[in-house]
């Protein structure tokens, strides 16, 4: 090595640590601490009325029979497993190739109840769920989407879902997907009272508990933990630590057998997925469009992704130093990696799989939207720098108001639960009967067989 290079190694070294510390200072600027505020009492009761209200707003959207008096197929199978092998090992009894947390507990309570309550009990928790997780998320958030505007951009489609009502909203096994999301934010928030970081933490062991597939932001807190010192994470290395201790439990009781194999490891198919599914629907619905006269999935699909590219290109050339474009960038790139990552493991499309990475998508076109500083020397500026956020918000409460009342989906097809109730009593008087067989959602093909004493005892 000739004393030339090593000088020119000597001049690049400071270079490159400044360059590595600007990135880690970047990166730190993703996980800022939480304000320290107290907890006021006017906020607890908004709180607890938003959850109030946009549960009962996501119960009174369902058809047919209605939320109280349906279940969905899924919470049917789990509540059966209640029935037949009781709580502790219905735990800890893994089906699709992981353990299923909260949605095993909450369905073992319930099989303590009265059958007759087991419909309007599985509606209320999966309404309370998705309208709890938005709350949190909306505090969680402020830190780095300081318009309380924006943040609702955010959490009414979580409240609300405008896409895959018709298997994720009002039930309880598609909770993991509201976890899910909320895990995204838990990795962001950087709060400073000891009783918030229980909660992220809380939140984040739920949601690994509940579905290892939250897993997929780990990437998120890697990031946080080469940027910010390790005391600030070590409330989220543990919540994730005790969920992958949980979900071995479900590894060593054979949990990879308990599915068939599925998947299809095509990127292509991923990608078509995501535009259609995600993408297209984004800020409009073909349930949307029909409104206004068009009508067809293509059309409904290229509208949709029309929308979402407008928003995002008037959000870049509107808003004068705009938003952290760093963090918008991220949740994009988080929405597409993730529905790939579900869609090829999964090996189809399903509604349920476009939960998170429409949150996501919908994140990226807020924090797009929000202009971090405003200059306000002239007032048309100022009025530009809003523009696009009045856009979007415009744009997704169109779509909820036009989604929210479904009628069209399978729930709404099922068959009155307290219908089958009486029915499975009429049936339990017959001498010698001792079980009945109760249809559930979304038709014939699922079912709950109910031992005659729960039911007419």
């Amino acid at each position: 090595m000739t004393a030339e290079t090593t000088g020119q190694e000597r001049a690049n070294a400071p270079a490159q640590e400044t360059t590595a510390a600007m990135l880690r200072q970047r990166a730190a600027a993703l996980f800022p601490r939480d304000a320290a505020s107290r907890v006021v009492a006017s906020r607890v009761v908004l709180g607890i009325a938003f959850v109030l209200s946009a549960a009962a707003l996501s119960l009174a959207r369902q058809g047919g029979p209605g939320a109280l008096d349906s279940i969905w197929a899924e919470d049917g199978t789990h509540y059966q497993f209640a029935f037949d092998h009781g709580a502790i090992h219905s735990l800890f009894a893994p089906v699709n190739g992981y353990l299923l947390l909260v949605q095993r507990i909450v369905l073992s309570v319930i099989a303590l109840f009265p059958v007759a309550w087991a419909a309007a009990l599985m509606a209320i928790f999966g309404g309370l769920a998705s309208s709890a997780c938005a709350l949190l998320v909306y505090h969680a958030s402020a830190a780095l989407v300081p318009s309380r505007v924006a943040r609702m951009c955010v959490v009414l489609p979580m409240a609300l879902i405008p896409f895959g009502e018709s298997e994720v909203g009002n039930n309880v096994v598609d909770t993991q997907w509201y976890l899910t999301f909320s895990l995204f934010w838990m990795f962001l928030w950087n709060p400073r009272s000891r009783v918030r970081q229980a909660l992220a933490a809380a939140v984040i062991f739920s949601a690994v508990g509940s579905d290892p597939l939250a897993l997929a932001f780990l990437p998120l807190l890697a990031l946080r933990l080469w940027s910010r010192p390790l005391r600030e994470s070590a409330w989220q290395l543990g919540a994730v630590a005790a969920g992958v201790a949980f979900q071995g439990i479900g590894l060593l009781r054979g949990a990879l057998g308990t599915r068939p194999p599925m998947y299809d490891y095509n990127v292509p198919f991923a990608l078509r997925g995501y535009v259609r599914y995600v993408t297209g629907t984004t800020l409009a619905s073909s349930r949307e469009l029909a409104h206004v006269g068009l009508r067809g999935t293509f059309a409904a699909e290229v509208t949709g992704l029309l929308a979402v590219l407008v928003v995002a290109c008037a959000a870049l050339l509107l808003v004068n130093r705009a938003a952290n474009r760093t963090f918008a960038a991220i949740c994009a790139v988080l929405s597409v990696g993730f529905y790939c990552l579900v869609t090829m493991q999964g090996g189809a499309y399903t509604d349920r799989y476009a939960v998170v990475p429409l949150l996501l998508l919908i994140t990226a076109l807020t924090v797009l939207s929000s202009a971090a500083e405003l200059h306000r020397d002239s007032q048309r500026v100022a009025m530009r720098t809003y523009l696009p956020l009045a856009a979007l918000c415009v744009l997704v409460g169109a779509n909820v108001a036009a989604n929210y009342r479904g009628g069209s989906e399978p729930r709404a097809t099922a068959p009155s639960w307290s219908s089958q109730v009486s029915a499975g009593r009429a049936a339990c008087r017959v001498p010698g009967t001792r079980e009945a067989r109760l249809q559930i959602a979304p038709g014939g093909g699922w079912h709950v067989t109910v031992p005659c004493s729960r039911l007419t005892g």
